[in-house]
């Protein structure tokens, strides 16, 4: 599995937006936008997913993230939302 960490390009204002993507082979498993980034990469590789970092242009990010859904910005819900547990 393969998780994505998505962030944007600082605005006028220098906030930057975040958003994950949890894939397997190319099949979306599940996304979201994050309040910052907040993912512990060291358990994410424990559960055996490579991590994936990529930062895009505001407008590109905001096109990407547009219908995604907002899931916390606290690890243990984003872990939660993310891997179902």
């Amino acid at each position: 599995m393969l998780l994505t960490i998505l962030n944007s390009k600082s605005d006028q204002n220098g906030n930057r937006y975040w958003a994950v993507e949890l894939s397997n082979f190319g099949d979306v498993l599940a996304q979201g936008t994050m309040g910052c980034d907040n993912i512990n990469t060291s358990q994410v590789m424990q559960l055996g997913c490579e991590v994936c970092r990529e930062e895009l242009p505001i407008r590109e990010f905001n096109r990407l993230t547009k219908k995604y859904d907002y899931i916390g910005s606290n690890w243990d819900d984003i872990k939660k939302r993310l891997f179902m547990e």
